[in-house]
């Protein structure tokens, strides 16, 4: 767990997401959760041994299941973009069964509780902003339909704080599979204008402003070859081409090559898809 601002604190190190805690003089509020119980449990005893105020709220980012899944595990009310309850409430058996899949060999302890996970929806939801007054401590939420219809950035004003959630992912593809490729370059602009010293990752590790210019390029040059290989008349299997020279854009570690080719290839299925229907017009 590292400090970054007297109350503030944020986890990198395990696998997946990036997560945070705003401790206000009524309580602690989460941002995002760990998708494995051992882990929640982890950040929990952490706060603890800085705190004992409870935890009041969870904020989701975004609706990914990796972020979604372990609000489970922390008995607070959740905080989100009205697309997240939408599309968490569809999450279900079918979901599950994917994680006691996927967790099962390398994770057998989670599995015992994932057997019996149940979804915890959003209780209070917002449209473009909502800004939480706890204590001393603004929380600005800010809406941005970018890396998914859904996506929020959670904006401390007075520390220069921005947690971006996955419109921001540092050192990695970005996840385009749910995007909106035009507003996301639109958000990544507006993210740059903002007052911020320090920006938290959806992924990756903690930077700045400067951390946007590789989304922003990632994303211009998928839209950019995309459109070139549409307007040729090129069907999506024929531009899925692309899969390899877009794996070029970042590090792939060898245990994740499949996992990345397939989130790279989603994304240029996405952005194909914009151009046919109409959306990935400049």
């Amino acid at each position: 767990m590292q400090r970054i601002a007297p109350n503030v604190y944020v986890e990198t190190a395990w696998p997946g997401i990036n997560i945070g805690a705003v401790i206000t003089s009524v309580g602690i509020i989460l941002i995002d959760t760990p998708l494995l119980p051992d882990e929640a449990r982890r950040w929990q005893e952490n706060l603890a041994a800085v705190t004992d105020l409870p935890i009041i709220y969870v904020i989701n980012t975004d609706f990914h299941p990796d972020r979604v899944v372990g609000n489970s595990w922390f008995n607070a009310p959740v905080i989100a973009h009205e697309g997240v309850w939408e599309r968490a409430r569809t999450y279900s058996d079918g979901l599950r069964q994917q994680l006691i899949d996927s967790l099962a060999t390398h994770h057998p302890h989670a599995v015992r509780k994932i057997v019996t996970w149940k979804v915890t929806l959003p209780q209070l939801t917002f449209t473009e902003q909502l800004t939480l007054y706890k204590g001393e401590q603004t929380i600005e939420l800010m809406h941005f339909d970018s890396a998914t219809p859904a996506s929020s950035l959670v904006y401390l004003p007075e520390e220069g704080i921005a947690f971006t959630g996955d419109i921001v992912v540092c050192g990695m593809h970005p996840l385009a599979s749910q995007a909106n490729s035009k507003e996301w370059l639109n958000a990544l602009n507006a993210i740059r204008k903002m007052q911020i010293d320090l920006l938290v990752p959806g992924r990756g590790p903690i930077g700045d402003k400067q951390d946007t210019y590789a989304v922003s390029e990632y994303i211009r040059q998928l839209r950019a070859r995309v459109r070139k290989l549409y307007s040729a008349g090129r069907s999506k299997s024929e531009v899925s081409t692309l899969v390899s020279e877009f794996m070029e854009y970042f590090p792939v570690p060898d245990d994740q090559r499949d996992a990345i080719r397939a989130r790279v290839k989603a994304g240029i299925d996405r952005v194909y898809e914009e151009l046919k229907s109409g959306k990935g017009a400049k």
